[in-house]
C-alpha cells in the first residue's frame, strides 16, 4: 500500500474533477469501533457527571422566543424552563432594538447575539476538538436577524392589509 499524498496536484494538470467520497465501515470495523465507543462512554459518564459537580458546569444558554402580534413583538428570554424576562415592544421599538449588521437585539438593558453556540464558537481554535462538550440546542430555523427582520416586515404589511381590507368591508357592506 502506498501513502496517500495530499500534495499531488497532478490530476488537475487535466482539469479532472475530485470527489472525496465516505466509505462506511466495514462489519468488523463497524463493531470494533462500537466496542471501543462503548468503552470509553461507560468510563466517561462517571468523571462527566463527577467534573459537571466539581468544576460547577456552567448554565445553559439563554434563548430568546419572539412572537409577532399585531401590536408588536412579545417575548421571552429563557433559561431552560425558567423565564428570565418577558414583554412586548411595540414595532417601532422593536426596530430601534435590532442590530441586524451584528445579528444582536438590546432588550431589558441586555445585549444579546443571537447565534448557536457550537465547539467553534466557545472555544478557542487551538482547543476545538470534535469530542468538546457544548450546549445541546435545537435551532430549527434561520437565526439571522435581517431575515427574520424581513419575515417581520412582511407579516406587518399582511396586517395593515387586513385592517385595510376590514375597513373597507365596514364601509361597503
Amino acid at each position: 500500500m502506498g501513502i496517500y499524498d495530499n500534495a499531488d496536484s497532478s490530476y488537475k494538470a487535466a482539469g479532472a474533477e475530485t470527489y472525496y467520497l465516505p466509505v462506511l465501515y466495514t462489519e468488523d470495523e463497524r463493531s470494533s469501533y462500537a466496542a471501543w465507543g462503548i468503552k470509553k462512554e461507560k468510563l466517561l459518564m462517571p468523571l462527566d457527571w463527577l467534573f459537571d459537580k466539581i468544576m460547577h458546569r456552567p448554565e445553559q444558554p439563554k434563548i430568546l422566543q419572539v412572537t409577532l402580534k399585531e401590536t408588536g413583538v412579545s417575548y421571552l428570554i429563557l433559561r431552560g424552563t425558567t423565564v428570565l424576562a418577558q414583554g412586548l415592544l411595540p414595532w417601532e421599538a422593536w426596530e430601534d432594538a435590532l442590530a441586524v449588521e451584528t445579528n444582536e437585539i438590546l432588550l431589558e438593558g441586555q445585549r444579546l447575539r443571537i447565534g448557536g453556540n457550537t465547539i467553534t464558537s466557545i472555544y478557542p481554535p487551538e482547543k476545538q476538538k470534535p469530542w468538546m462538550d457544548h450546549p445541546a440546542e435545537q435551532i430549527t430555523g434561520t437565526i439571522s436577524l435581517a431575515h427574520i427582520r424581513k419575515n417581520m416586515q412582511g407579516y406587518r404589511a399582511a396586517l395593515e392589509e387586513q385592517i385595510r381590507e376590514a375597513e373597507w368591508r365596514r364601509q361597503n357592506p
